[in-house]
């Protein structure tokens, strides 16, 4: 949020906007992060080397971080992006991306591995449809298991 003088109670009421096409339930609150140099700062997200504690605050991992991440279409490199860390999928993971890379089909595979290559689980689904560019499931490296808890269509 780059707020200067923000104290820890203010950080943990601010909330912003749901993003187009999320539901209201899905509105961000402020956490507290604290740096490796002692900076104390107030996100909306945990970063990469965090994960989210039980009072709010973002806690830096030692090893792997447990990451959990709503389900969502991946449209495009961008919306993988936002993906990265992520470790749980609560939900399904769509990934269609339709239109080409100016850098190539082969960036794209790259990006998804580098985005989407930390995942270990999907609660609901994995649908891959329109990604001409993906031949296999090499990017989904670490994933072990799909819980379908829910299928796609409700099949």
């Amino acid at each position: 949020m780059n707020r200067r003088c923000v104290s820890a109670e203010e950080c943990l009421k601010l909330t912003a906007p749901p993003e187009r096409g999320k539901e209201a339930a899905e509105i961000q609150t402020g956490k507290l992060f604290t740096d490796a140099d002692g900076k104390k700062q107030c996100v909306l997200k945990c970063p990469i080397n965090a994960e989210l504690a039980a009072n709010r605050t973002c806690v830096v991992c030692r090893g792997n971080c447990k990451r959990n991440c709503d389900g969502r279409v991946v449209d495009s490199i961008e919306v993988a992006r936002e993906l990265a860390g992520c470790t749980t999928i609560t939900g399904a993971l769509k990934i269609s991306i339709r239109r080409g890379s100016s850098t190539g089909l082969k960036t794209i595979v790259q990006e998804l591995k580098h985005n989407l290559g930390q995942i270990v689980e999907i609660d609901h689904y994995l649908a891959i449809t329109y990604t001409y560019s993906i031949h296999s499931l090499e990017f989904l490296e670490n994933l072990k298991i799909i819980r379908g808890q829910k299928l796609d269509e409700e099949k």
